[in-house]
């Protein structure tokens, strides 16, 4: 072989190596302690364990991190959205190793029941000539029933965790996905006229019920001495207080799920079939063309 034939294909190997990404040996396992530490702390593979499970039931089309845009003009991204036939839930993911959440069930007559409807925002096409879409706001009735409570105490190592943070991000998210989809809400005839967008908080955090009469309360200490019967575990609750979203104050009040990890089967087969309880007007928040 001549010197220059030998020189080209030195030259070629080079080149072709200046190409090709080098396999870097493994770490020992002790130099990779801070990146495991890292994914250890991380949420994200959590979410990814949440909309794995949610794929399985072969119920819904899974989208993660969908963007959105706050009100005060921060863009953020929303967990997943879970599409199914009927219905659109807007997903965030929680992970905590030290939370537990308690929810107060103050009972002044007959004992709280589990209730079987929730309040919120909701995909309309407006049955006139126009058909017209339009974002509603009315009661939504699925299972799984739970109780519907409006105050959480929070368990915490962080003195400023509060679910209600979360829960307002939550609201907020799932109000402005409403609001862009609408856009392109044109339902065919035999399709839903009216879809709702049911915000869902999934935790790993153990969830419980207070049951208790408020004159067990002291209004001298403001002291309640709870005791271990008022309490009860539970996988799924009703979060329900006002929000501020829409400018109309009478939209203001929603209705956020919050679930147990392990309530995350039962939980989306039966929101599969969830459906407005239209024996009332729709709220209008936005009218689109």
């Amino acid at each position: 072989m001549c010197r220059h034939t030998r020189r080209g294909r030195r030259e070629t190997e080079a080149w072709a190596g200046k190409g090709t990404i080098q396999r870097m040996e493994p770490k020992p396992v002790d130099e990779c302690r801070d990146l495991l530490d890292a994914l250890s702390a991380s949420g994200f593979p959590m979410q990814t364990a949440v909309a794995a499970a949610i794929r399985s039931l072969g119920l819904y089309e899974v989208q993660e991190e969908i963007a959105w845009r706050d009100p005060d003009g921060a863009d953020k991204f929303l967990d997943m959205v879970a599409v199914g036939g009927g219905v659109r839930v807007l997903i965030e993911c929680k992970k905590t190793l030290q939370d537990k959440f308690i929810f107060l069930l103050p009972e002044t007559g007959e004992p709280r029941q589990r209730q079987p409807t929730l309040r919120g925002v909701y995909l309309y096409q407006i049955p006139d000539s126009t058909l017209r879409a339009a974002v509603a706001w009315g009661r939504i009735s699925t299972l799984p029933t739970s109780f519907d409570s409006m105050y959480c105490v929070t368990k915490t190592s962080s003195p400023n965790r509060l679910l209600e943070t979360n829960a307002q991000a939550l609201v907020r998210a799932t109000e402005a996905y409403a609001l862009d989809r609408c856009k392109g809400f044109r339902p065919q005839a035999h399709e839903a006229k009216s879809i709702p967008c049911i915000p869902v908080l999934i935790t790993n955090a153990p969830l419980f019920v207070a049951r208790y009469r408020p004159d067990a309360v002291s209004l001298d200490s403001g002291i309640y001495q709870a005791r271990s019967e008022h309490l009860s575990a539970e996988s799924a609750i009703r979060f329900t207080k006002q929000f501020t979203t829409s400018l109309d104050i009478e939209t203001r009040e929603r209705t956020v799920l919050i679930a147990h990890t392990s309530a995350i089967a039962e939980l989306f087969r039966c929101l599969g079939s969830a459906g407005v309880v239209d024996n009332q007007r729709p709220r209008f928040i936005f009218s689109g063309v």
